[in-house]
């Protein structure tokens, strides 16, 4: 079985779980008056207790095919921008560290935009080298390395998808 059938699998999994739930859920209590609305399929109590293990067994299912996803990505490995990681590395780096890499060249910039507008509005200058006078302000990051730096997260956040896409589409489950 290839991933992508795994993943989908795992959402029908999960609106199986939901609907045992709510079925549980609707026929969890009755009054005693009542007929039983599931007396013909061995009545609630049966089918409620059929409903709670089909849960029990479906969650397991989960866990299981999460574990075999994740062994298959432990060993297969992809190079994006030129650097070779397990699909489990790229998988927790896109996670972990690519947003806050993301975060902090977005708070660079707007913090430098910010001086900036501030900047002008005292009337001084802004200068990433030497300043020219006591009032200028000085950046005191290379803007350009910057600007590079987060242009290629966006290329590597973007082939990296690609590559995961076909990963996920070729790769049989081990």
């Amino acid at each position: 079985m290839l991933i992508t059938e795994c993943l989908a699998d795992l959402k029908t999994v999960k609106k199986r779980i939901e609907s045992a739930n709510e079925t549980v859920q609707r026929y969890l209590a009755r009054q005693e008056h009542r007929k039983d609305p599931l007396l013909t399929k061995g009545g609630s109590t049966l089918v409620i207790q059929g409903e709670i293990q089909s849960v029990r067994d479906l969650a397991e299912k989960q866990v299981q095919t999460r574990l075999a996803i994740a062994r298959t990505n432990d060993q297969a490995k992809l190079t994006v921008q030129g650097v070779t990681r397990t699909v489990s590395e790229w998988l927790v780096w896109r996670r972990e560290a690519a947003p806050i890499l993301a975060s902090q060249y977005k708070t660079i910039f707007s913090k430098i935009d910010q001086v900036r507008k501030e900047a002008l509005k005292a009337g001084v200058q802004v200068t990433s080298g030497q300043p020219g006078n006591d009032n200028d302000v000085v950046i005191h990051v290379d803007e350009v390395a910057i600007k590079q730096e987060s242009e290629k997260l966006d290329a590597i956040l973007g082939e990296l998808d690609g590559k995961l896409s076909i990963h996920n589409a070729t790769t049989e489950m081990k």
